[in-house]
């Protein structure tokens, strides 16, 4: 299994763009953007990522959460 991640900087006013470009399978942003929307959000979840958490430190998921990303892993994995 390979964990791929990405750093970008963008021009664009949204992220909307880059996101479907980079196809990630969660997005993480800060506790500062809980209830506004999120570029990339609704795509994210209509490929069956597992949408956004919103942190302030540490992610610390749920233990639903947990087992069905951890399956999500291993689906993706086995796709590789």
């Amino acid at each position: 299994m390979t964990l791929d991640n990405y750093v970008t900087i963008f021009v664009e006013p949204r992220a909307e763009r880059t996101i479907r470009r980079v196809k990630p399978d969660v997005l993480i942003k800060g506790e500062d953007w809980s209830g506004k929307r999120v570029d990339g959000q609704a795509f994210v979840e209509s490929r069956g990522g597992l949408g956004t958490y919103f942190i302030n430190g540490v992610l610390l998921l749920p233990a639903a959460v947990a087992n069905q990303w951890n399956a999500h892993i291993a689906r993706r994995s086995a796709d590789s």
